[in-house]
C-alpha cells in the first residue's frame, strides 16, 4: 500500500511539473513527425519502382504514363495525382519498407557521439536545433527526392538519412534532459510515460500518415510533417529551465 501511495504521488507530481508536461508534448509531436511521412515516402518509392518496371516492359514508349498500363503514373514528379492506379502490383513493399527503416535508423549507430553532444551542449538547444533542421529539410523534401530518385533502389530514401541524423541528435538530448527536470523518485515513471507516449504517437502517425498519403499530394504530407517539428520546437522553447527546476542530484553536481 505504501508503495502504491508513493507511485501515485510521483505520478501526480509529474502532472504538475510544467517542464515535464511540455517535454511530454514536444516528444509526442516529434515522435509523430518521425513517422508521419513514411507511407507517403513508400508510395513515392513504389511509383518510382513502377515507372522503372514500365520502362523495362515498354521500351518503345519512353514517356511512361502515356500508355494505358501506366495511367496515373508520371515520371516528372512524385507530387502528382493523389491516387495512382498505375502502381505495378509486382512492387515489393516489404523490401521498400525495410530500406526506409534502415536509412532512417542507421544514423543511430552514431549514438555515442550524439550522446557526447548532449553532455557538452544545451540539451534543449540541441532538441530545438534538431526540430528546426528537420523543418527545413522537409520543406524541400520533394526537391531532394527529385535529385536522388535515380540513384537506384535506395535513391528515394536517401534524403531520409538527413531526417534520421537529426532524430539521432534529438533522442539522447531528450533522455539527458529528463533527470534535470524531474526528481529522482519520479525518473522511472517519467521515462515510462514518455515511452508510452512515443508508442501512441507512432500509432497516430500511421493513421494520419495513411490518410495524407491517400488524399493529398506528397508535398502536403511533407509540409504537415514539417509542422509537427515546428510545434515540438515551440513546446521546448516554452520550458523554463533554471536551477530551481533541476533535479536535486543534478543540482548537487552543478554546485560541486
Amino acid at each position: 500500500m505504501a508503495e502504491t501511495g508513493t507511485s501515485a504521488r510521483a505520478a501526480s507530481g509529474l502532472l504538475r511539473n510544467r517542464n515535464f508536461l511540455l517535454l511530454l508534448c514536444a516528444y509526442a509531436v516529434s515522435a509523430m513527425g518521425d513517422h508521419l511521412s513514411e507511407i507517403t515516402l513508400l508510395k513515392s518509392a513504389a511509383l518510382v519502382s513502377s515507372e522503372s518496371a514500365a520502362a523495362v516492359h515498354s521500351p518503345d514508349n519512353p514517356e511512361i504514363g502515356d500508355g494505358p498500363r501506366q495511367s496515373g503514373v508520371r515520371t516528372h514528379s512524385l507530387d502528382g495525382p493523389t491516387r495512382s492506379p498505375g502502381l505495378d502490383p509486382s512492387v515489393d513493399f516489404t523490401a521498400l519498407y525495410a530500406r526506409l527503416q534502415f536509412v532512417f535508423f542507421v544514423p543511430f549507430l552514431l549514438g555515442p557521439f550524439m550522446g557526447a553532444l548532449a553532455d557538452h551542449f544545451s540539451r534543449r538547444g540541441l532538441m530545438i536545433t534538431a526540430d528546426l533542421a528537420r523543418v527545413a529539410i522537409l520543406l524541400v523534401f520533394p526537391f531532394l527526392i527529385s535529385l536522388t530518385r535515380d540513384w537506384g533502389p535506395w535513391g528515394v530514401f536517401a534524403p531520409l538519412l538527413l531526417i534520421g541524423s537529426f532524430a539521432a541528435v534529438f533522442s539522447p538530448a531528450r533522455v539527458a534532459l529528463i533527470p534535470t527536470i524531474v526528481a529522482p523518485n519520479q525518473l522511472v515513471r517519467a521515462n515510462g510515460m514518455l515511452a508510452g507516449m512515443g508508442i501512441i504517437a507512432t500509432m497516430a502517425a500511421a493513421v494520419l500518415g495513411g490518410f495524407l498519403a491517400d488524399r493529398y499530394r506528397a508535398s502536403v504530407a511533407f509540409q504537415a510533417n514539417a509542422a509537427t517539428f515546428v510545434v515540438s520546437a515551440l513546446f521546448l522553447w516554452a520550458m523554463r529551465l533554471s536551477r530551481s527546476s533541476l533535479a536535486p542530484e543534478y543540482s548537487r553536481v552543478r554546485r560541486s
